[in-house]
């Protein structure tokens, strides 16, 4: 018996290489093919594609960026080991964003239009006349964007590794879904990158339901009803807040759905797929999908993580549930479709998360440090570093966290701090380059001092928030410390509300 299971994961481990294979082929087609469109050393051609997506993959790329390895394994293993309050955080958080987008996504839009940014941070330089607000956000973004791109590369190898039963090693998912980063973002930049994702995503969210419906059907009736009587049979402390551990209080869901909302403007990767968009019309079906989208992705996760309680109450950790699933209910076909599902969602993020901040090392920080440069030699350095940042990312995946959800949130968090100083460049006219300033490296040095214990705050609200609302006093009292830039006024804030007056 165990010879024949044995087989039987060997046969499987070899399918899944098959097609991962093909997977990576495809890749180099549409990487090619992104190549020839894509503008020799221009900066705009190769990180933002020339602006020039429609609504179809617009939509879906900022989709599958926002929706990454934590959906099927990380997101199913939340829902296994701390309950219901996991539906707020993710699906009311996600969905609410849509705010978020239409009072900052569409005004950096605009801004592209007119003086053709090339990465989120840029119009700070424009708006406080100095280039250390871009700076500084760069480097916030690189340091704490590695630990979500580690997710994604986690993910994939934890995947991997539990379906065949350790046939194929943890590092060899690792290491193939960090080639085959380096290797679409390098030859095609943003077209190869918004095309796969827009793939990957819609086949993603189908086989997701698919799988999940399928094995509500067989072990629960096809009933959300029953599952849910099940879960309180077995573990009733999951279906409120704060669940069986303790860690979603009412105080930590609102943290958690807070720092969900300011992604768009946070994430460096997610606000720059704002800035590929062609025209309006793509702009508002980008703005419908955000709000559908979270509802389905959120849904088969529940119901593997829930359904993994109920069958196997004891699993080491809740990121193996949708695994453990997979191979007790489905045949090989399946778990092949699943697998890739999965290495969609990593894949779709992964390579979005690497272009982003290529783009921002090479304009945010390179470019503003050495103004001179050449728009060849930026994109050069820009290109460069996307290969240093997959590197790390892939060493800092060798010994990843427990439960993988925990490496988004540490990144929700950091980044978090960059919202006071976003925000403040296009609707608060008395800001400041030192406010801003004062403002990350405070929120950051507040996240620092509770992580490391050198301070402790009361309440159950996540560490994040107190570095919000320092950073935003360091803000407020910075800026009016200092003289606002009349220039850099007039060119954000003020063109914007010209173009609300004539719009009405």
């Amino acid at each position: 018996m165990a010879e024949m299971e044995g087989r039987a994961m060997s046969g499987l481990a070899v399918g899944l290489v098959v097609v991962l294979m093909l997977i990576a082929l495809l890749f180099i087609v549409i990487s090619r093919y992104g190549y020839k469109l894509t503008k020799a050393n221009n900066v705009m051609s190769f990180f933002l594609g020339d602006q020039t997506f429609g609504p179809l993959v617009s939509a879906m790329t900022f989709s599958a960026t926002l929706f990454s390895a934590f959906v099927l394994i990380g997101l199913s293993g939340f829902f296994y080991t701390h309950g219901a309050g996991s539906w707020a955080y993710v699906g009311f958080g996600d969905t609410l964003m849509v705010v978020m987008i239409i009072i900052f996504g569409f005004p950096l839009w605009l801004l592209t239009k007119k003086y053709g940014y090339i990465t989120p941070f840029e119009y700070l330089k424009q708006r406080y006349e100095s280039k250390w607000p871009s700076v500084v956000a760069a480097a916030v973004s690189v340091v704490f964007l590695i630990p979500y791109m580690s997710l994604q590369l986690v993910g994939i190898g934890k995947l991997l590794n539990g379906l065949t039963n350790g046939q194929l090693p943890y590092l060899f998912g690792v290491f193939l879904v960090g080639l085959l980063c380096i290797l679409v973002t390098q030859v095609g930049g943003m077209r190869t990158v918004a095309w796969t994702d827009a793939l990957q995503g819609l086949y993603m969210f189908a086989i997701a339901l698919i799988l999940a419906f399928l094995f509500l059907g067989w072990e629960f009736k096809g009933s959300l009803a029953y599952l849910f009587q099940r879960v309180a049979e077995v573990k009733p402390e999951l279906l409120s807040p704060p669940g069986p551990k303790g860690f979603l209080s009412h105080g930590m869901i609102l943290s958690l759905i807070i720092m969900t909302i300011f992604m768009p403007v946070s994430q460096i990767q997610l606000s720059q797929r704002y800035m590929i968009i062609r025209d309006r019309k793509s702009f508002g079906r980008v703005l419908m999908g955000t709000a559908i989208v979270p509802f389905i992705a959120v849904l088969p996760a529940m119901i593997f993580g829930f359904g993994g309680k109920v069958l196997w109450p004891n699993l080491p950790s809740g990121d193996m549930a949708f695994m453990k699933i997979m191979t007790t209910y489905f045949s090989w076909p399946a778990i092949i479709a699943g697998s890739i599902a999965v290495f969609a969602a990593c894949f779709s993020t992964v390579d979005s998360q690497v272009l982003a901040l290529g783009s921002t090392v090479s304009q945010d920080i390179y470019k503003n440090l050495s103004p001179a440069a050449s728009e060849s030699l930026s994109l050069k350095i820009g290109r460069w570093s996307m290969v240093i940042l997959v590197l790390i990312t892939a060493l800092v995946s060798i010994s990843p966290a427990p439960l993988i959800v925990m490496l988004a949130v540490a990144s929700y968090s950091f980044t978090l701090q960059l919202v006071p100083t976003m925000m403040g460049a296009l609707y608060w006219r008395r800001g400041t380059a030192t406010g801003a300033v004062a403002s990350m490296l405070v929120g950051v040095g507040i996240m620092l001092a509770i992580q490391y214990k050198v301070v402790t705050f009361p309440g159950t609200i996540d560490k994040s928030l107190w570095g919000l609302m320092f950073g935003i006093a360091a803000y407020i009292i910075g800026s009016l410390a200092t003289k606002p830039s009349e220039k850099g006024i007039e060119d954000v804030i003020g063109y914007l509300k010209s173009l609300r007056a004539k719009t009405g």
